[in-house]
């Protein structure tokens, strides 16, 4: 059985919204808050999450990806 393949656009637009109902950012670059999801998450030991440099920080995909490797 194969899997359907997800719409990429769909999938933000969901975010988005599911963002904006809820009143929180799409993504969240605040490495305190990062590690505090972690750690509700069950992950703080392997949360990597530290302050972007102002080099990095200017990538928004940069960002997600990692917050994304924190969860």
């Amino acid at each position: 059985m194969t899997s359907p393949q997800l719409d990429p656009e769909a999938i933000m637009e969901w975010l988005q919204n599911s963002c904006a109902a809820q009143g929180v950012p799409v993504v969240i670059r605040d490495h305190a808050v990062i590690n505090q999801v972690a750690a509700l998450l069950g992950h703080a030991d392997t949360c990597t999450a530290q302050p972007l440099t102002s080099k990095r920080a200017a990538g928004t995909s940069t960002a997600k990806h990692r917050t994304h490797r924190a969860m």
